[in-house]
């Protein structure tokens, strides 16, 4: 095979004098033979292309026997880049790696042979064009600009490569957009073949559906924030438990040890989000951290009048009721413009039983894995009726659902309401960008459910602490043994 690398540092060489990076002196320099040549025996350049080893001395007697002009440099008759070609040959070998890597998935291959075709030459000419469209074949535009310019002085050349075709550099860019659109479908492509494989890996239904609820929108915010002020910030507590919580592992207190809830059972993954004798009190305390997060946020950014249910009203509603009516949580107001809304904020674990799917799952794509939780959400969000003990305060308000699943994603509603009130924001010029401020509500929330989830697991393992199976797990006491 030919030798490449003599090729593509003189692509970047001529790449970086397009841009402005370096004089043209050097430039013509190279062309001439005169310095800083190919690696890796560096010395000398101005041959694109062949052995550079055989024409090493031809070099040589050109630069004893050159006049003292610099303005008569040796001709080229033809550029060629080797590793262009080497890369057109290549082609099709990629397009088989590619191929191999979803073979075992009928769908997936459909997919990957829809956006690329098998025929190499044909997937070559659509995305990397002769017509000087593609960045290889700008690289060689600019060996030819660089060749012939160095026959003018450092001015002219300079102005030449830098101010190249206009149109060609349109035209390769929109080679480059789509070459990187391509990748990146085919990168999902690919992604989706082996992650359609780890869940059939998954040892039950309730890690495969856990496999899909921790890919779904917003589930992976809280990782991705970066805690630029206190309110984005985790304890190590929180964000250890957040990752537990992530991964299906039991809670901080199960760890090491084999740790017993008061119902008998020993706790596992999602126990304290879903066991009666532990769930009420800590899922409020997860409701009220969401809760509070979307009071902070509409009143500092908004400007907004935010008020809560009365306590004695809220104690009045069965927990059990959540689940029938819409209490709200909070009652929004702007005296300034007269909007109006109260939010019903209510999260549920896609992993509980009652939202897992009764039969084999065997052969179900990721989707319609998805599609459960998402129809548990979307139950939450189809409640009508406003308990009749909130309809005082709410009057004639829309009350909106505000669902969220334990490992972060939004329902429907709740992303509308997001939309919404930003929109709102926006029109009465309180805020600059709606865009912005979504975002902001989006990362605060995803923080809130992680930070929520932490002290769910705490409320719970307070509860547990001074059951009998607890307090002999710790060591506090001594089991009863049926020994005489």
């Amino acid at each position: 095979m030919v030798e490449t690398s003599p090729a593509a540092y003189a692509g970047a060489v001529a790449l970086t004098a397009a841009s402005g990076l370096i004089s043209p002196a050097l430039v013509q320099s190279y062309y001439d033979g005169g310095g800083g040549g190919p690696p890796p025996d560096g010395g000398g350049g101005g041959f694109i292309g062949g052995d550079v080893s055989v024409r090493r001395p031809t070099k040589r007697r050109r630069l004893h026997s050159r006049s003292s002009s610099l303005s008569s440099p040796p001709s080229f008759s033809a550029v060629v880049v080797p590793a262009h070609r080497t890369v057109v040959e290549n082609v099709e070998e990629c397009i088989q790696q590619l191929h191999s890597k979803v073979e075992d998935d009928g769908q997936r291959t459909k997919e990957l042979k829809e956006l690329i075709d098998d025929n190499a030459r044909l997937f070559w000419k659509k995305f990397m064009s002769a017509d000087g469209s593609s960045s290889h074949a700008a690289t060689s535009f600019l060996h030819n600009s660089a060749s012939a310019t160095s026959t003018s002085t450092s001015t002219s050349s300079s102005s030449s490569i830098i101010t190249a075709d206009v149109k060609k550099d349109e035209r390769r860019n929109e080679a480059l957009k789509a070459a990187y659109q391509l990748q990146s479908k085919i990168t999902a492509v690919i992604e989706d073949a082996a992650f359609d494989r780890l869940l059939a890996s998954a040892k039950s239904t309730e890690d495969a559906v856990r496999m899909v609820n921790c890919t779904t929108n917003g589930a992976t915010l809280f990782s991705q924030v970066k805690p630029m002020e206190r309110s984005l910030e985790m304890t190590d507590f929180e964000w250890r438990s957040a990752i537990r919580h992530k991964y299906g592992m039991p809670p901080l207190i199960a760890s090491h040890r084999v740790w017993y809830c008061l119902c008998g059972a020993s706790v596992c993954a999602g126990h304290n989000h879903t066991c009666n004798s532990v769930s009420g009190p800590a899922t409020t305390v997860r409701h009220d951290v969401v809760v509070g997060t979307l009071e902070d946020v509409i009143k500092q950014e908004l400007g907004f009048s935010v008020k809560r249910l009365p306590r004695e009203t809220r104690q009045k509603i069965v927990d059990g009721e959540r689940d029938k009516f819409l209490i709200p949580d909070l009652i929004v107001s702007d005296d300034r413009g007269g909007y109006a809304v109260a939010i019903d904020v209510t999260g549920l674990y896609g992993e509980a039983d009652s939202y897992l799917p009764k039969s084999s799952i065997e052969g179900w794509s990721a989707y319609e894995l998805r599609n459960k939780t998402v129809e548990a959400m979307v139950a939450r969000e189809k409640r009508k009726d406003v308990h009749y003990k909130a309809l005082l305060e709410t009057e004639e308000m829309d009350v909106v659902p505000f669902v969220f699943e334990s490992h972060g994603t939004l329902g429907s509603r709740a992303e509308d309401l997001i939309t919404q009130i930003t929109d709102y924001a926006e029109e009465q010029g309180y805020i600059e960008s709606a865009v912005n401020l979504a975002g902001y509500f989006h990362r605060r929330i995803s923080i809130a459910i992680q930070r929520g989830n932490a002290w769910l697991d705490r409320r719970a393992t307070l509860s547990q602490r001074n059951s009998y199976s607890a307090r002999a797990s710790l060591g506090l006491i001594q089991p009863l043994s049926g020994a005489a």
